[in-house]
């Protein structure tokens, strides 16, 4: 019995290295060979350990059935009287996993909290990490429960780290749930975060991979998106797991969908619904629906589509998946009133009260095209009750922050909304470019309306100059939200009584503003490697297209003086340590923007006679005397005079005329 039951143990080692490594086929074959030794050998210590391990792995290739019949075995064998074990937990976890991707969304969380307070009281860390994780990313996230399914995700976080090591659970979580309320920004850090913990194809690395297709669909980076896409495939193939090959059919869908291939797009999203609808999975089964019934919409078969529309609708109202539903309903809402349908008002009101009640604003910045025309021509019906859902609508909208704003404003004037470019010459209309920009000199993004006028129109008289102003803001809203209607309220630029505020959403940057931060924080006290890099950030004057303009030449001065002071202590330190051509960079650097400037002339003359070239540091200093000399009619101060008198010396010495 000792032997065969080592055996078992061994396979059950290899079973699980396998699942480590993502190869759940071989994985589930050494627990069957473990499950049929355990049964011959009638080794009842270990088979409730192999069919714990066998449920799990079946649930997690989609064999519900064949999971749930091993994980009910398991519990059987539980005596009633006895308190729970490690394996009947476990077992009871699978059984949660089981109704949570089937049809049984209460189900999976009754399993899930009776696995949390069996772990509790065998005080089990890792099986109880493990319940909250699943509870969270199969019961809560499904539901549209985003805010509770991060607070249990990092419950189960704690419990995670007590066994030293790192879990994927909370920053895949933060990613799904970031991309998926349009704060991509955050979403790229938790998948940063979660980069580090990845193995070759595996679920997780191909869940990685799905998060950055998303992100990269969603931004219009087709290419870029193929190759995550691919990458995905090669995970749902190696592992077989359900969840990754519904993905990767969803995703390729919609990608083509975007792309202007709708059809090829049905195609994907089709294969996607009978992948699900095969094993089961009912809840991705919807969301294959859904995309399908949007590729159908764009190939202009709105029968299938809003007949595919209805199934998802029922699903999710089965699976109480609220967001999902909220999707559905606000495209149907969407879809009624384009075709000018009868119930179109009621079908807005109910969308809208599905999106109020689970907190889901986000949805109408993430289907901006869509939702804006909807809720302008709501606002206006005559049917009180949506006029009044388009209210409340447009106030929620109002509490979400628009796309993050990237400026780039050294050596040009460069604006990004996310990660798309707002085109240059449009902001030459009516000022509002240069509106924008004074409005970013000022502190807090905002002036008084005198302070506006008197800077961008000084030479008319106060009515005209008002009523550029109008022209000016109206034009700068449109650009920053060119989709906005009218009387929409902008989230970048508010006008509160006289004063005009420039908001930019969590996330924006501003390189003049990171510049002037870095380099300060850089040179006192200097570090070299630092300075370097803050000062690569100046790649020209501030704004140059208003270099004429007395509200930026302050700013403009105080930049690039503190660039000159960061180039010239940085030579500094730079010829201390003996790096003499680096030291002559900077000294170069600063004289191309002041030509009189003595202090880089001597870093640069030190640095070159250390190189033992002298005549390049009499040139140096020639240059200089000539421009001090018919510039300012001043000498060189005398320190410069000395060193550059023993250069000459030196230069004679080693027999080189000037």
């Amino acid at each position: 019995m000792e032997e065969y039951t080592e055996q078992i143990v061994q396979l059950l080692a290899q079973s699980n290295d396998n699942e480590q490594k993502g190869e759940l086929r071989t994985a589930i074959a050494y627990a069957q060979q473990a499950f049929a030794q355990a049964q011959a050998a009638n080794a009842v210590s270990c088979i409730a350990a192999v069919q714990t391990q066998l449920a799990r792995l079946h649930a997690r290739t989609g064999e519900y059935a064949q999971a749930r019949s091993h994980a009910a075995q398991v519990l059987a064998a539980q005596s009633a009287s006895q308190p729970a074990t490690a394996l009947a937990v476990d077992a009871r976890i699978t059984l949660g996993i089981c109704c949570a991707e089937t049809d049984d969304c209460d189900g999976a969380e009754e399993h899930f909290q009776q696995a949390v307070a069996q772990s509790r009281a065998i005080n089990d860390g890792n099986l109880l990490g493990r319940a909250l994780h699943n509870l969270a990313s199969t019961v809560y996230v499904p539901r549209g429960q985003f805010d509770l399914a991060l607070a249990v995700m990092q419950e189960a976080q704690h419990f995670h780290s007590q066994t030293g090591k790192r879990h994927w659970g909370m920053p895949f979580l933060q990613a799904l749930i970031y991309e998926l309320t349009g704060n991509t920004r955050h979403a790229r850090q938790a998948l940063d975060e979660l980069l580090p913990l990845l193995q070759p194809a595996n679920r997780v690395t191909g869940g990685y991979f799905y998060l950055w297709a998303r992100l990269a669909i969603g931004e219009g980076e087709f290419e870029r998106a193929r190759e995550y896409l691919h990458l995905l495939m090669r995970s749902a193939t190696a592992t077989g797991a359900p969840d990754l090959n519904i993905w990767a059919r969803i995703e390729s869908a919609r990608m083509h969908r975007l792309q202007g291939n709708p059809a090829v797009g049905r195609t994907w999203a089709e294969d996607g619904v009978k992948f699900a609808r095969r094993i089961g999975y009912q809840h991705l089964a919807g969301q294959a629906l859904l995309e399908l019934s949007l590729c159908e919409r764009a190939v202009d078969d709105r029968p299938a589509a809003l007949a595919h529309l209805a199934v998802a609708r029922a699903l999710f109202d089965r699976y109480s998946a609220m967001f999902d539903l909220a999707c559905v309903l606000f495209l149907e809402a969407a879809w009624a009133w384009e075709d000018g349908s009868p119930g179109a008002e009621m079908a807005w009101q109910h969308a809208a009260a599905a999106i109020q009640q689970g907190g889901y604003a986000f949805l109408l910045e993430r289907e901006r095209e869509i939702a804006f025309p909807l809720i302008a021509a709501y606002a206006r019906s005559r049917d009180a009750a949506a006029r009044k859902a388009a209210e409340t609508m447009l106030a929620g909208l109002e509490r979400v922050s628009p796309p993050p704003l990237r400026v780039h404003g050294l050596g040009g004037f460069v604006v990004w909304q996310s990660r798309r470019q707002i085109a240059d010459g449009i902001w030459q209309r009516r000022k509002a470019g240069e509106l924008f920009r004074f409005l970013m000199l000022q502190n807090g993004f905002t002036a008084h309306r005198d302070a506006i006028l008197e800077a961008l129109w000084p030479e008319h008289d106060p009515e005209a100059a008002l009523e550029m102003l109008h022209q000016s803001t109206s034009t700068l809203r449109r650009i920053l939200e060119p989709d906005l209607p009218d009387k929409f309220p902008s989230r970048y630029l508010v006008v509160e009584g006289e004063r005009i505020i420039l908001r930019l959403p969590l996330g924006s940057r501003v390189d003049f503003l990171e510049f002037e931060q870095q380099v300060n924080a850089s040179m006192s006290p200097a570090r070299p490697d630092r300075l370097q890099e803050a000062l690569k950030a100046y790649s020209g004057e501030l704004f140059p297209m208003d270099r004429y303009s007395d509200w930026s030449a302050a700013h403009r001065e105080r930049l690039s003086l503190l660039y000159q002071r960061g180039m010239q202590i940085l030579g500094q330190a730079l010829l201390a340590g003996c790096q003499y051509l680096g030291a002559i960079d900077c000294c170069k650097a600063v004289l191309a923007l002041d030509p009189w400037n003595e202090d880089a002339v001597l870093v640069g003359m030190q640095a070159y006679l250390r190189m033992r070239d002298a005549p390049h540091a009499v040139r140096l200093f020639q240059r200089l005397e000539a421009t001090l000399r018919e510039d300012l009619a001043l000498a060189p101060r005398s320190d410069l005079r000395a060193l550059a008198a023993a250069a000459r010396e030196e230069s004679v010495e080693m027999g080189v005329r000037e």
